[in-house]
């Protein structure tokens, strides 16, 4: 990502943030519409995990220039989703399902640079998931 790109995503996320309830519900739903393979690894009552959602991506955000802490943030993430069976076909569900409650939840406000900032920013986090969640299989010997 660029340093533009982040500033971008930073910007834009003050109004997701105040939106957080209806933003995470409508992703899960347009996930879960999309992907169903995953619902069952989400428990019964959405709303917590919509909480734990909003919760990372402040925190990732505010991680973003620090490699080692970002690393740390993401590592743990990574490793419960590989035990709930994620692969990177699931993490392009969620980055189209992201990408598509972005559009609803900022409207004409979501610029097409902005677009292309957040999708930067999921396409970095969910590699960087990807290669972590590796750390979880186990070693052929």
């Amino acid at each position: 990502m660029t340093p533009e790109q982040m500033q971008l995503v930073k910007a834009s996320f003050s109004t997701i943030y105040r939106r957080k309830r209806q933003a995470g519900t409508l992703l899960y739903s347009r996930l879960f519409a999309m992907a169903p393979q995953v619902r069952p690894m989400f428990g019964e009552d959405i709303a917590p995990q919509v909480e734990m959602l909003v919760t990372m991506v402040t925190a990732i955000l505010r991680a973003a220039d620090d490699e080692e802490k970002l690393r740390g943030l993401l590592r743990p993430l990574a490793l419960r989703h590989a035990a709930y069976g994620a692969v990177p076909a699931h993490y392009n569900a969620v980055g189209i399902a992201f990408l598509g409650t972005l559009d609803d939840i900022l409207g004409d406000r979501l610029t097409p640079e902005m677009r292309a900032a957040w999708g930067a920013a999921y396409a970095e986090v969910a590699q960087r998931m990807i290669a972590l969640s590796s750390e979880a299989a186990p070693a052929n010997l």
